[in-house]
């Protein structure tokens, strides 16, 4: 799944909503409603498919307003540290599905690589920031 660029929201949003003007204020609902529609579609392909019935996920998404530069910091940290976290792999460079290698390496990609690493101050800050422990202050941006 991959996140649509604001243009592309726009269309989407004036669209779903018969010409309804595009405000910034309903963009999270409309942008969560999508995710709902997508995880419950996905929910009645899987029961269908498996004989079975009930949710597949947790009721609600929980979602935090970032609203200053280290809750921006922790939470790329803590996206990129939590398959370690949970054991699924013992460093991060080894989980596949991460944008962490991404940032580092010189291949072409979607990735904001040039903006995310100088956000670290550059690929050593980057490297350096994410060598830290899993400190209960990444976690706090979720609590």
């Amino acid at each position: 799944m991959e996140v649509k660029d604001e243009v592309e929201i726009k269309i989407a949003f004036t669209q779903a909503k018969k010409g309804k003007t595009f405000d910034f204020e309903i963009v999270p609902e409309f942008i969560m409603e999508r995710f709902s529609n997508f995880l419950n579609s996905y929910t009645k392909a899987y029961n269908k498919r498996f004989i079975r019935r009930g949710s597949l996920f947790i009721d609600y998404i929980r979602r935090v307003e970032i609203e200053t530069d280290s809750q921006l910091s922790a939470t790329i940290f803590y996206v990129h540290k939590n398959p370690v976290h949970h054991g699924l792999v013992k460093k991060i460079e080894d989980w596949k599905w991460s944008s962490y290698k991404s940032y580092l390496s010189d291949l072409p990609g979607k990735i904001m690589r040039k903006e995310g690493l100088e956000w670290f101050g550059g690929k050593k800050g980057f490297t350096d920031f994410h060598s830290q422990q899993l400190i209960s202050k990444a976690l706090m941006i979720f609590n």
